[in-house]
């Protein structure tokens, strides 16, 4: 069984779904939804479901805005200086997360295939490929 949304034998990432350039939902205060509908419609491989689409970048879009909100709060009760180092504390939690995950994945891939490798490019960059 596979997700529907998800080809199995993709060979590019527009098999996998829409893609398109980096392009503005909204700027200044003025949306850009007829472009966006037109972009997942006129894609080599279009959406099966616009509304669907749309609703889902809606949803991102107010998840953005409350996570700015909250930030702007954070700042103004406890100062930008500890807001940044609450910031820093998280990224190198989740980072050290992220390292001992993929530590025990590739452990565990290279006593099954020795196919799987793993360089870590930066404190924060992980690269998984098989060589």
């Amino acid at each position: 069984m596979t997700p529907g949304s998800m080809p199995p034998f993709a060979t590019n990432l527009e098999q996998e779904g829409v893609v398109f350039a980096p392009t503005y939902i909204q700027k200044n205060g003025k949306s850009n939804w007829p472009l966006i509908r037109k972009m997942l419609q006129s894609a080599t491989y279009p959406t099966r479901d616009v509304s669907a689409n749309i609703f889902d970048l809606k949803a991102a879009m107010a998840a953005l805005h409350a996570g700015e909100l909250r930030l702007k709060e954070m700042v103004k009760n406890y100062g930008l200086k500890y807001t940044h180092l609450q910031m820093s504390r998280l990224l190198n939690q989740g980072t050290s997360a992220i390292q001992n995950i993929s530590k025990s994945t590739m452990a565990k891939g290279l006593r099954r295939s020795k196919k799987w490798m793993m360089v870590v490019k930066s404190k924060y960059q992980l690269i998984w490929y098989i060589p």
